[in-house]
């Protein structure tokens, strides 16, 4: 398996550090998956989230910018109430291809409270500049359950990668 790593600094509350690191999950010979990227790379600091982003097999491009982010309310609506990641340069985007599994490391998470993540690839002639999904062109996802992350100081481990879909209005 290649793997890539490259580190993403950006504002948390106090200008904590989160940290992307990218590598392809290693697939099955029936093509599925056999492990998730956090179950075979669980984190085990305290304030670190383990996570990690299901492409389409179908997604058309590389994207223009990936935001990672948590936010108060399901759907969310207005800025983060806490930053995760934005990736935006070549080097950040380059594990974003059809099909792949990214993995995204944050640390230094508060040790209390509760944020809904949500995540936006936002693709060529999408709302990259605006900070909005354009339906039909960017793709849109949250864990599973669509429940809340909660903060709690331990170690966060998302064990199913977040699918994306292409946004709807």
């Amino acid at each position: 398996m290649m793997a890539y790593r490259f580190y993403v600094a950006t504002v948390f509350l106090f200008f904590s550090v989160a940290y992307v690191s990218g590598c392809g999950s290693e697939a099955a010979q029936d093509g599925q998956l056999d492990m998730s990227y956090c179950e075979a790379n669980p984190v085990a600091a305290p304030g670190q989230l383990c996570a990690s982003i299901a492409l389409p097999a179908d997604m058309p491009a590389a994207p223009e910018k990936v935001s990672f982010h948590f936010f108060d309310a399901f759907p969310p609506f207005g800025p983060p109430s806490l930053m995760g990641l934005e990736l935006a340069t070549q080097a950040e985007l380059a594990d974003f291809v059809a099909g792949a599994e990214v993995p995204m490391i944050l640390e230094n998470l508060p040790s209390e409270g509760e944020g809904f993540l949500y995540v936006a690839v936002y693709m060529p002639d999408g709302g990259a500049t605006t900070w909005v999904a354009v339906p039909g062109v960017d793709y849109v996802g949250f864990p599973s359950d669509e429940a809340p992350v909660s903060f709690t100081g331990e170690p966060i481990n998302l064990m199913i990668p977040i699918s994306l879909a292409l946004a709807t209005e």
